[in-house]
């Protein structure tokens, strides 16, 4: 369940739109990319940077907030 909506559904569709993206980047470039298995793919390269950077930003937003948050609460 996810905490701003309360529902499983935006994470199933997130993780429904993530698996489609894949498949179609995989499909479209698999056969014709020595480099592909590495690039396309669930478990490549491309995906673990993308999850590295983009929890590295969620995890600075939600540390902002949080400061953000004590400050308001301060005053």
């Amino acid at each position: 369940m996810t905490p701003r909506t309360g529902s499983v559904w935006a994470a199933s569709m997130l993780h429904t739109s993530h698996n489609l993206f894949w498949l179609i980047l995989s499909t479209l470039f698999a056969d014709r990319l020595p480099a592909a298995k590495v690039i396309t793919g669930d478990m490549s390269l491309a995906v673990a940077v993308f999850y590295a950077v983009l929890t590295l930003y969620l995890w600075k937003r939600a540390n902002r907030g949080a400061q953000e948050q004590a400050g308001n609460h301060a005053a």
